[in-house]
């Protein structure tokens, strides 16, 4: 809020009112012309107000008054009051805007903006904000657009010129979001208007100010909203149906709900589970500053919706990687809340009771390490699925890396042993012992205590990181580096060929990106190694040697099938085996170096299928589009933490749909224009391309998921 003045007190009653020091002229003009009007003066409708205003300048401040209604008292203008030469008052501007909008009949959100306009002024500002999100329009740059748009209006007609009217016309309910603050130097939550419980030397207040602060959304309240949708209650419904008609064990695991450890959770009728994930996104290159968000998706939605009904449940803004023991704090609670009480919504005018439990955690393995409070991939005991130790292996006198041997056995983790170690762990530190983990275990896990929910099985295979952008990339890179010019597998010398080959393949048209040449392999997306893995084998075909081909095409193979819309046991064991093969066969053809951290994680995608369902169906593509509209929330490096989010919330709670499509939402805005569905933001997971929009309707494009059958018989082949 401004700090300045507010003159506006002296519209008072009109029986008299307290002496006021200063009025602009523009104002006593105003309040001229509005009081005509009531009593039946009325001003010519042919002046135009920017020349009666004119007609004032020169005349003395009792000239002025005395041309005032006579029920106004006289006031007198302040020595300091500063009046430009045109004679308006050049600190008035913003509340002369506020002012002019507010009695502009137009303005209200349910009529058109002006007679003959195909949009209402609640869609006009919606498209205007959906414009400044997508292109990320500074302030400054969003002021300046609306006061553009405003001349080109016709006259008595206006949208709100400043982002301030903006929110308050729109009205979005930010009660959702909650900022938590934290004691930067004790790490603990700084509760009501208190001080730190240990230190007592930081309060709420400051603790915002300065930045240490985390955001909490209310996942009920987001969640109630979304089930009332007419699409989404009538997926979720049908896959009530079928998990009720699919409680015994299935030979075909078709989504999360087909998973072993799913129909062991033993839900009733109109219970839900959610998948969670948190990763880092870097918003800017020249700043270490960064966003954890944590998302949530529904398991019981079909995937389209689930991938585009991503839900924010917090979010961790600053320097450096969150402490997930406060982070995860408010969700916690939040949590138990949801599994023991749950939410009652409305479909089809029917009440159900929904309690919701967070089964899964997909997150990559950085990220993963920390939350399950196990050693970083470097270390020993790593996996975050059984007890492989692992061993350092020297490359170099100045190089060394930490790999897993294939050939070696070991022990899978569960529950019951993570937390029998965690124990151990405690005993040994209460004993006075100096040590960092025990079995790679460093510190118990804020979940560990979150219902129906496995420390070691509730965490999924991430075939985006561990795949795509680790051991597809890595083989790849060892192709073509010329370091590797003296290896029988390198063929960086053929290079122009492949460019030749990847422009006469015929991609998918699922794919959503286009192949680029082997010289700008580094910068490849994940979307770009999945068409990669596809391709690969008949592009490679005579210039890869033979042997290397087909244990390449082992991992092919297995991950096709593990990704399939619909996999058979039968089929999971199978590629099963040839992921074995595959990690087995590596230290021959290469060297052990290669026998890495996600090489030794493939040999638990199998696992994980049979327990959660095929590897589409909690891929981390989802979570990272989302991460996507988050780093477009952002404008320039100089926002601090509180700018930031500013407009992430403003982003994700301004939403627009048609009015018989959210009857109960307090938080949509209806419109009457029943052709304009537009969800703006990340609320809905909806990234704002203005140019996929046709005839008001936002066109979607899914991930693509299915393997080309061309590219997949080709690896078959190769195979055998």
């Amino acid at each position: 809020m401004s700090t300045r003045r507010n003159y506006k007190n002296y519209f008072g009653s009109r029986g008299g009112c307290a002496k006021v020091t200063s009025i602009p002229i523009r104002t006593r003009h105003r309040i001229k012309r509005r009081w005509s009007a009531v009593d039946g003066v009325g001003l010519n409708n042919n002046t135009q107000p920017n020349q009666q205003c004119d007609n004032t300048v020169g005349k003395s401040n009792e000239d002025l008054d005395d041309n005032l209604h006579p029920s106004l008292p006289q006031l007198d203008m302040n020595d300091d009051a500063e009046v430009s030469e045109s004679g308006l008052s050049t600190s008035s501007d913003d509340d002369d805007d506020e002012d002019d909008y507010d009695k502009n009949e137009h303005h209200n959100k349910q009529y058109k903006i002006f007679p003959g306009a195909k949009l209402t002024t609640t869609e006009s500002c919606m498209l205007v904000i959906g414009f400044a999100i997508r292109h990320k329009l500074s302030k400054s740059a969003m002021t300046d657009l609306l006061t553009l748009i405003n001349f080109h209006l016709p006259t008595g007609v206006s949208i709100p010129s400043l982002m301030f009217l903006l929110n308050k016309m729109l009205g979005p309910d930010y009660t959702l979001a909650k900022k938590i603050p934290f004691c930067e130097k004790c790490q603990c939550i700084i509760e009501n208007s208190n001080n730190c419980i240990k230190c007592g030397q930081v309060n709420m207040h400051k603790a915002i100010k300065d930045g240490n602060y985390f955001v909490s959304f209310d996942i009920g309240s987001v969640l109630k909203s979304l089930l009332e949708k007419e699409a989404i209650s009538k997926s979720i419904i049908k896959n009530f149906v079928k998990r009720a008609n699919n409680l015994n064990a299935s030979n075909v695991i078709s989504d999360i709900i087909d998973g072993s450890d799913y129909k062991k959770l033993k839900l009733k009728k109109y219970d839900l589970t959610c998948c969670l994930n948190t990763d880092g996104v870097s918003i800017f290159n020249s700043s270490g500053f960064s966003v954890w968000p944590l998302l949530l998706s529904i398991n019981e939605l079909d995937y389209p919706l689930r991938r585009k009904h991503t839900i924010l449940g917090g979010l961790w803004l600053g320097q450096g990687k969150p402490n997930f023991t406060l982070f995860l704090n408010p969700f916690m609670k939040q949590a138990a809340q949801l599994s023991t009480e749950g939410i009652v919504w409305t479909a089809n005018n029917k009440m159900m009771t929904s309690k919701i439990f967070f089964p899964l955690f997909a997150a990559d393995s950085v990220a993963r390490c920390q939350i399950q409070g196990i050693n970083q991939f470097n270390g020993e005991y790593s996996c975050p699925w059984c007890l492989a130790k692992g061993k350092n292996f020297k490359i170099s006198d100045s190089r060394h890396k930490w790999i897993f041997d294939p050939t070696e056995t070991s022990i899978k983790r569960d529950k019951e042993i993570f937390v029998q170690h965690l124990l151990q762990l405690r005993d040994k530190l209460q004993h006075g012992s100096i040590v960092a983990s025990h079995f790679g275990i460093k510190l118990a896990s804020p979940l560990i205590n979150l219902k129906n929910f496995d420390i070691v099985g509730g965490f999924v295979f991430d075939y985006m990181h561990t795949v795509l952008l680790g051991v597809v990339r890595t083989f790849a890179f060892a192709w073509t580096e010329s370091k590797n010019h003296s290896e029988p597998f390198y063929i960086g010398t053929k290079a122009q060929e492949i460019n030749q080959r990847i422009a006469k393949c015929k991609i998918p048209h699922e794919c959503s990106r286009s192949m680029r040449e082997i010289k700008e392999m580094k910068y490849w997306k994940a979307s770009e190694w999945k068409t990669w893995m596809v391709i690969a084998i008949p592009l490679l075909r005579g210039i890869l040697p033979n042997c290397y081909l087909k244990h390449f095409a082992k991992l092919i193979v297995s991950i096709s099938t593990l990704s399939q819309d619909t996999v058979t046991l039968d089929k999971i064991n199978e590629a099963e085996k040839l992921v074995k093969e595959f990690c087995l066969l590596t230290p021959n053809l290469y060297d052990k170096s290669y026998c890495s951290f996600n090489i030794h994680l493939l040999t638990h995608a199998a696992d994980c299928v049979r327990r959660w369902g095929p590897l589409w169906s909690y891929s981390l593509f989802q979570f990272e589009n989302y991460n996507g509209v988050l780093t477009n929330s952002y404008c320039g490096t100089r926002e601090g933490s509180c700018a930031s989010f500013c407009r992430i919330r403003h982003t994700i709670f301004i939403r627009v749909e048609p009015a018989h499509s959210a009857k109960n939402d307090p938080s949509v805005i209806k419109t009457p224009n029943s052709e304009l569905y537009l969800h703006l933001g990340i609320a809905s997971l909806l990234d704002l391309n203005f140019r996929t929009i046709k005839n008001g309707m936002v066109q979607y494009v899914h991930e693509f998921r299915a393997c080309s059958n061309r590219g997949l018989e080709a690896a078959s082949s190769a195979v055998n």
